[in-house]
């Protein structure tokens, strides 16, 4: 009868133990696991880097971490002088070197110009016009709007002297109005403007 309880006795403290150690292996589970979740909801909660800041321009955003050839062929409102600005090549070296100061005129701008002008332009026997009509947009340097006016006359690239204007409450270089200024860019400055600069 002894060796029964003793036995009996025996066979209750091991699943006692085994029953505890199992509470232990699965308190330290869920531990495990809350840790776990308290990382992954951090983690994914974190606060985004805020954007660089840009203008909105044609419905996009120039940013200042762009060039100025990568700014404007983002505009919908710009789509004409960008085709002409890649067209003449220029665009492509503004990316390479230098720093400028860039007018560039909207669709609208080239839409009040004698119909068939920008077809004209496109023509392999127009590039020298084309040329000659792109650097006239361009000034060598980066200025502001008020580093542009103690400045006045202008030359651009093409050598065609052009002058800051304010009238009406508004800016103007020539016959151009300004509708957005210094907008910053990795190589320069932008302008968009309401009017094209002839040579």
């Amino acid at each position: 009868m002894k060796e029964w309880i003793l036995l009996f006795t025996l066979v209750t403290l091991v699943c006692a133990g085994m029953i505890a150690c199992n509470a232990s292996a699965t308190s330290g589970q869920r531990h495990i696991d809350s840790t776990i979740i308290l990382m992954t909801t951090s983690i994914g909660s974190a606060t985004p880097e805020p954007a660089e800041n840009g203008v909105e321009v044609g419905e996009a955003t120039m940013a200042p971490g762009r060039d100025l050839t990568d700014n404007i062929a983002r505009s919908k409102d710009h789509t004409t002088f960008t085709l002409l600005l890649k067209a003449s090549g220029i665009g492509q070296s503004l990316k390479n070197t230098g720093r400028y100061t860039l007018f560039a005129p909207s669709n609208e701008a080239f839409n009040e110009m004698p119909s068939g002008t920008v077809d004209s332009l496109l023509q392999p026997a127009h590039k020298a016009e084309l040329l000659l009509l792109i650097r006239n947009h361009l000034i060598t340097g980066s200025f502001t709007l008020d580093q542009l006016r103690s400045h006045n006359p202008l030359h651009t690239l093409s050598g065609t002297p052009v002058s800051l204007v304010h009238k009406g409450g508004e800016w103007w270089i020539n016959h151009a109005r300004i509708s957005t200024a210094d907008i910053r860019s990795s190589n320069g400055t932008l302008f968009t403007t309401e009017g094209v600069l002839k040579p």
